[in-house]
């Protein structure tokens, strides 16, 4: 059986939920094709199984997920490798979870749903493994799209704009659900078109 590691880090665990609902009816999908799907999530609510999913939190302390991830920065743009802010913190927390996840889980797919901060995150966790777990990063608007007037877009800083850029380059295949995050991800990608696809949301 084919198992799909999800990082998702506020997809809700049930269909009552509303959190990033969209990413619960995806991988409900998945499961039902006979796919073993599993979810990183960034939330400490507990780990679960529902629906044939299995979601699983990150651990209480995170700041001893991040002790143990501290190696990790090694993978990070040398101009950020000493950047003391709480975003590292929390990303190298999420990548350690994500790599002992994919340590003990084996996927034969990891599925990022946002460049950042899942993407990113993945990243790092695969990296530090040293793994060729195919990686699949899906698209959903604010982790590529911009719009400087309203402040709109992860990208207007330049230091997310660099660890998406990465993200894009490195992700085995990259999933648009719009035409107008099709565009703006070729532009970016323009040397590796192939493994972009526009899937409309039905």
């Amino acid at each position: 059986m084919l198992r799909v590691l999800v990082v998702s880090s506020s997809v809700s665990r049930a269909p009552s939920e509303i959190t990033y609902n969209f990413v619960f009816d995806e991988i409900i999908r998945i499961a039902k094709r006979g796919f073993k799907v599993h979810v990183a999530r960034l939330k400490q609510e507990g780990n679960i199984c529902n629906s044939g999913v299995c979601f699983h939190d990150i651990p209480y302390s995170k700041f001893l997920m991040f002790l143990r991830s501290i190696n990790m920065v090694a993978h990070y743009p040398l101009s950020y490798r000493f950047c003391a802010s709480h975003s590292i913190y929390t990303e190298l927390a999420y990548a350690g979870h994500i790599a002992e996840l994919t340590r003990r889980l084996h996927p034969s797919i990891l599925h990022a749903h946002f460049a950042y901060p899942e993407g990113w995150a993945s990243y790092v966790a695969l990296r530090s493994l040293g793994s060729e777990i195919p990686f699949v990063v899906t698209l959903h608007g604010y982790d590529i799209l911009t719009e400087p007037r309203v402040g709109y877009g992860v990208r207007l800083k330049r230091r997310y704009d660099s660890i998406v850029r990465i993200v894009l380059n490195e992700a085995d295949a990259i999933i648009v659900a719009s035409r107008a995050i099709y565009e703006e991800t070729k532009r970016l990608i323009s040397d590796h078109v192939e493994k972009l696809h526009l899937i409309p949301m039905a």
